[in-house]
């Protein structure tokens, strides 16, 4: 159902609703990067400083937002399961 929700919210954006979407599901984020077109999205994260502060970072990309704790987590999860899949630990 991911795909037909994103297609939904892209056409709703379309008609000029703005929306706030957040989501910690790496899959919702790329459907959106991939369906996107000619949208006017913006991606944005939230991370902890050293200071213990928190700090904003903002994209027109997914794949360009950096930090990115959700895609970290996903490349961790995929690499544990090639090696798994390959004979690893």
């Amino acid at each position: 159902m991911i795909p037909t929700v994103v297609e939904i919210l892209l056409q709703l954006e379309r008609m000029g609703v703005q929306m706030f979407l957040t989501t910690h599901s790496y899959t919702v984020l790329k459907e959106f990067e991939l369906q996107r077109k000619d949208h006017s999205l913006r991606f944005s994260a939230l991370f902890k400083k050293d200071d213990g502060g928190v700090q904003l970072r903002q994209s027109d990309s997914y794949t360009t937002l950096f930090p990115n704790k959700i895609a970290e987590e996903f490349a961790r999860i995929y690499d544990l399961e090639i090696k798994r899949a390959i004979g690893g630990k």
